[in-house]
């Protein structure tokens, strides 16, 4: 499936919901025009919603166009890169919060819980999404750029200033600490023990 690259920015100012991008706008649209549809792919693979990464690539096009670091960047894709992942991950943690507190209300209502239909494929992508926001940047990053963006161990040695083995070996070892971290039980789900009296 392809998905629909929205075009928003081509020939256009950053404009989109009352929010406008100043600074270093043809940058940033050269950057989208070449780039963009890469980026939104996998904002979209992160995200499992196509429209809110269409939301978050608009996000990062002003974010890009107002920050000076932007401007001055060797790399200006990986830069941008980093910078949609870690819009990404802020967004599944803002979804993870309303899904607790979502999951709180129906369990102290008294109206029955609203009817939950999830796929596995979804649940579990999200699983481990939710899992990688327990790693550090790097290893997001890396495991990002290999698993969602299917990008080659040369490009994301060149991404975190390593060798082809050593991007290999850290992405080894990334997915090793998200097993871990997959595996080891919640410490928020497990209730307390209760100590019964002989």
């Amino acid at each position: 499936m392809r998905l629909g690259f929205p075009g928003v920015w081509r020939g256009e100012s950053l404009k989109r919901h009352g929010r406008v991008a100043i600074g270093h706008d043809s940058k940033v649209i050269s950057l989208l025009n070449s780039h963009g549809e890469r980026l939104y792919r996998l904002l979209v693979r992160l995200c499992l919603r196509e429209d809110v990464a269409e939301d978050l690539l608009q996000d990062l096009a002003v974010k890009l166009s107002q920050a000076s670091s932007f401007a001055a960047a060797q790399d200006p894709y990986a830069y941008a890169r980093k910078a949609a992942v870690n819009l990404a991950f802020s967004w599944i943690r803002s979804r993870q919060r309303e899904r607790e507190r979502t999951m709180w209300l129906s369990a102290h209502s008294t109206d029955e819980p609203p009817p939950w239909m999830k796929l596995v494929n979804a649940e579990d992508i999200r699983r481990v999404l939710e899992h990688m926001e327990s790693l550090g940047d790097r290893d997001r990053l890396i495991l990002a750029m290999r698993y969602f963006e299917e990008a080659e161990y040369e490009e994301i040695a060149q991404v975190i200033g390593s060798t082809d083995h050593q991007a290999r070996a850290l992405c080894h070892k990334a997915i090793e600490r998200l097993r871990k971290a997959m595996v080891e039980p919640d410490p928020s789900v497990l209730e307390p023990r209760t100590e019964v009296e002989p």
